[in-house]
């Protein structure tokens, strides 16, 4: 004997979403990556000038200058936010004093939080190398495989940073996460732009 079971049909409901909010998470979402990135290219930076003042690490030199001196926490100055941020210490090599890392110390500056500032670096009037390095990770983002996951929401958004338009794709998997998935530089939010991103 089966039994059958009727089934009430549910109600429709609708929806709201709250765009502002939405809007706001897309921008903090593109903040976010560009802090990420900017984070990764300074420690690299930071790296770098380590290896140009005490040699390549594991190779003894008795002719170098200076050395390795282990790592400190400070902080840094990206996208409106005072980070905190592991540095390299190094010492002159006879351990008489503490050479100061430039990259580390540019960044210790509040006024590299400012607007004019990411103004000034989209016309290349701020550190080349830092352009180049944030260029090459930025790539490498924006090239990784985003199929590892469902994504049920995805929002386009505009944001200005002096003459120039940056569109971006926020994001939302099945779990609630947000990410940005995409960003390109356009003229307008026009269809050519958001389908090329």
């Amino acid at each position: 004997m089966t039994t059958s079971i009727k089934k009430k049909s549910l109600p429709e409901q609708s929806v709201t979403v709250p765009w502002v909010d939405i809007l706001q998470d897309a921008e903090d979402g593109l903040l976010a990556l560009s802090i990420r990135v900017g984070l990764q290219v300074l420690q690299q930076m930071m790296a770098a000038e380590v290896e140009q003042l005490a040699g390549p690490k594991g190779r003894h030199d008795p002719q170098r200058q200076a050395v390795r001196h282990g790592t400190e926490v400070g902080s840094v100055f990206l996208g409106d936010r005072k980070i905190s941020v592991p540095h390299p210490r190094v010492r002159a090599a006879d351990g008489s004093e503490e050479i100061p890392l430039d990259t580390y110390h540019q960044f210790q500056d509040p006024t590299l939080a400012t607007q004019a500032v990411l103004e000034r670096m989209l016309y290349g009037l701020v550190s080349r190398r830092f352009i180049q390095a944030t260029q090459q990770a930025l790539d490498r983002f924006l090239q990784r495989r985003l199929d590892d996951r469902t994504w049920v929401v995805v929002m386009i958004d505009g944001l200005r940073v002096a003459d120039h338009l940056v569109v971006g794709a926020l994001g939302i998997d099945a779990d609630g996460h947000k990410r940005v998935l995409g960003l390109v530089e356009g003229a307008t939010e026009n269809h050519t732009v958001v389908m090329a991103l």
